[in-house]
């Protein structure tokens, strides 16, 4: 997707990481907040 976003639904995803990310096992979660760093990354605004 980082290559490629054309049609991701960024609203959508961070409202999946939101509501997952403190029941998830702890990788999920640091493939969680490399996802919110990288949306940080290409999206700051």
């Amino acid at each position: 997707m980082a290559k490629k976003p054309d049609g991701l639904d960024l609203p959508g995803l961070l409202d999946v990481i939101e509501a997952e990310m403190a029941e998830a096992p702890d990788r999920l979660q640091w493939a969680m907040n490399h996802c919110l760093a990288q949306i940080g990354i290409e999206h700051a605004g």
